[in-house]
């Protein structure tokens, strides 16, 4: 995914408020939930950081990543005066850092062409016992209307390409990964999928 997107859109998506704030205020207790003051957090496309913000009190450390430049010019603005959040521009491919209990993936599969292989490097990268959280937009289970309309935004440029498959398509990967799925709701009944899943303790 072309970090020259999101440079472009980053002041219009930093300017958007949080469109469910009783989802978003659920999905932060849920990954709070999570934390110890112990826990290592990564937050891979931290966008303009706000959850990666919002976690650090309850982490000893949170680092977000994220491609874009711009979007953590907004992020680092949230940063400041918060010691334990680290922002560092890149994807995962190119971050090598491990040891991190719980890793997110907040509105990023849906954006990956392989985001099976994320899904895979992830469960590779977390300690036994970890966990993975993310929120995912399944648009196969949208309705016929707005799966034409996306690819049409695509194609105008007002989005990114955006990945085509169901809510039983992304458990299935998480499982065939070696995920245990700990968690699953979906927030508005709509259909975004917000999970969180374990990697299994083997011993």
């Amino acid at each position: 995914m072309s970090a020259t997107f999101w440079d472009r859109f980053a002041d219009r998506y930093a300017r958007q408020p949080i469109k469910d704030q009783a989802s978003y205020d659920e999905k932060l207790r849920l990954i709070t939930g999570l934390l110890t003051p112990q826990s290592r957090v990564l937050d891979i496309g931290c966008g303009t950081g706000g959850m990666a913000a919002a976690l650090a009190p309850f982490a000893a450390q949170v680092v977000g990543i994220d491609s874009s430049e711009k979007m953590l010019d907004y992020a680092r603005a949230k940063a400041r005066g918060v010691a334990n959040l680290r922002l560092v521009q890149t994807d995962l491919a190119g971050f090598e850092e491990t040891g991190f209990d719980v890793i997110l993936a907040l509105s990023l599969l849906h954006l990956l062409p392989d985001w099976r292989g994320m899904i895979a490097e992830i469960y590779a990268r977390l300690p036994e016992g970890g966990a993975f959280v993310s929120n995912t937009v399944c648009i196969a289970d949208a309705s016929w209307k707005l799966r034409l309309l996306l690819p049409l935004g695509a194609r105008l440029r007002l989005m990114p390409p955006l990945q085509c498959f169901s809510q039983p398509a992304l458990e299935t990967a998480l499982r065939d990964a070696g995920f245990e799925l700990e968690k699953v709701w979906n927030p508005g009944g709509g259909k975004t999928a917000f999970i969180i899943a374990r990697k299994p303790r083997y011993s």
